[in-house]
């Protein structure tokens, strides 16, 4: 179930996806900004194992679950609670990502994620060199992980602030993918600063 306060904020009430989300029972409309990009590439497909980062309030943890279906294992992992209630082969973990014991997760899943999907952002002040800082950071420390989480092969879906750090993680993503694509969901509003970085076949280990 949705709660209505993580919907209720005034300045969205005319925002298209804001009410399409609300209609369609999302818990933000942040879905769009995936829903997309899997439209055009097919991230997502039945049966896979897949790891949304950066999960709350829900809405990519709620399209993902319904796209792999219950033949597949989703892992979302935020520091805050969800909004909504996840099916049954999804398990949240709320946590630091840092934190966890993935080792341990995917052993009880079944082996390594296949698409790893991250819509974190770092609390923001207002000063856009620092907050594009710690977006790159935060990108660079999924990709510090992607060799041991994600098999080769596999895709990843992250959101990054453009400017300072955006160029030299770019650089990181293409060394370990063969393919990249930059994006700007129809559903990001314009004069947001976010990117998303889309790169799919991974490299295998050298």
């Amino acid at each position: 179930m949705i709660l209505g306060s993580r919907l209720g904020d005034k300045k969205h009430r005319h925002d298209v996806y804001f009410k399409k989300a609300r209609e369609e029972n999302y818990a933000s409309r942040a879905v769009y900004k995936l829903q997309e990009v899997d439209n055009k590439y097919r991230i997502l497909r039945k049966g896979m194992r897949v790891i949304d980062l950066g999960a709350a309030p829900g809405s990519w943890s709620q399209y993902a679950a319904k796209k792999i279906t219950s033949s597949g294992h989703l892992v979302s992992v935020d520091l805050n609670e969800l909004a909504i209630t996840l099916p049954p082969w999804a398990k949240f973990f709320q946590s630091d990502f840092n934190n966890l014991d993935y080792a341990e997760i995917m052993a009880e899943i079944g082996g390594t994620f296949e698409v790893v999907l991250s819509d974190m952002a770092p609390s923001t002040t207002g000063i856009k060199f620092t907050d594009c800082v710690r977006s790159a950071e935060l990108v660079n420390s999924i990709l510090d992980r992607i060799p041991d989480l994600l098999v080769a092969g596999g895709s990843f879906y992250c959101k990054i602030f453009q400017g300072e750090g955006f160029d030299p993680t770019l650089r990181r993503v293409h060394e370990l993918f063969k393919r990249v694509k930059i994006i700007k969901p129809d559903s990001s509003r314009a004069e947001s600063k976010e990117q998303f970085i889309y790169a799919w076949e991974r490299k295998p280990l050298s």
